[in-house]
């Protein structure tokens, strides 16, 4: 639906990479490995970066994509031109550490991450809650109204319509907390994952601990230590199996549902100017 297209659409994929340059360039600026550290007003304008990107902004990137053939990079070009048009010097002196240590599959992933964790969060969980609560209601409301079973299609012993919204609920409950449970994860270990550059630039610092701090502070993602150039992107596999799960059972919910319908057993709810049929 639209409304789950447009947290996987490229606008919000640059928005996104726009954020983690900028809060990287702040994390940077926090530890003050490489550069002095900047005003707060610099701060704060740094983090207006981040937090009220435009139309306009998402389309000055595309401008200098059109120059850089590369996207990332078109992010770190927009990311320093903010800085250089700065009216504070501390921004303009430090412009050049924009995607400092960083490969485009860093940005990349932590983006895409982003993408994947604000839609869960915002859409596909609080919709399969709604769906919960009522069934969880309907489970209650209806626990002694009695209706037959049927086993193989053919009659069989009784129950009750509570029990079977109980059931569905149970299943939907299950599959949601798999859902919860799946770890987003995120690399930011540099062009191999290795730390190479990290390590030449700063030999003392555990980039580890660093970087396992930035990512679950600045995006509450789970750091990815292990990885190539990319992060393994298992995280998505897993979540693709339990939202497959979760509308199986979805589903098997819709077909009883249209069964009861099919038995006379639920009536739909008429609505003026619906119709039923064009015959």
């Amino acid at each position: 639906c639209s409304e789950v297209s447009s947290f996987f659409s490229e606008y919000a994929l640059i928005k996104h990479r726009i954020i983690v340059e900028v809060r990287w360039l702040l994390f940077l600026n926090e530890k003050e490995l490489f550069f002095k550290k900047v005003s707060t007003q610099s701060v704060e304008e740094l983090n207006q970066i981040a937090t009220n990107i435009t139309d306009n902004d998402i389309a000055r990137v595309k401008e200098i994509e059109e120059e850089t053939n590369h996207d990332v990079k078109a992010v770190e070009y927009f990311v320093r031109e903010k800085l250089n048009n700065s009216e504070r010097e501390d921004l303009v002196e430090i412009k050049e550490y924009v995607h400092y240590l960083c490969t485009s599959e860093d940005i990349n992933n932590v983006a895409y991450a982003m993408c994947v964790k604000v839609c869960l969060h915002d859409v596909v969980i609080p919709c399969v809650e709604k769906i919960m609560l009522k069934l969880k209601e309907l489970a209650v409301q209806y626990s002694d109204v009695a209706l037959l079973s049927r086993t193989h299609g053919q009659p069989a012993s009784s129950t009750t319509f509570g029990k079977e919204m109980a059931n569905f609920y149970s299943r939907v409950y299950h599959h949601i907390g798999v859902i919860r449970g799946v770890k987003i994860c995120a690399k930011f270990n540099g062009a191999v994952g290795n730390f190479n550059a990290h390590k030449v630039a700063s030999k003392d610092t555990n980039w580890i601990s660093s970087i396992r701090e930035f990512l679950k502070r600045y995006f509450d993602l789970t750091y990815g230590l292990y990885c190539t150039q990319i992060q393994d992107h298992d995280y998505i596999c897993e979540l693709c199996d339990a939202l497959a799960r979760l509308n199986s059972t979805l589903i098997d919910l819709s077909v009883d549902i249209w069964l009861y319908i099919s038995n006379n057993l639920l009536k739909l709810k008429l609505k003026e100017k619906e119709v039923g049929s064009s015959t």
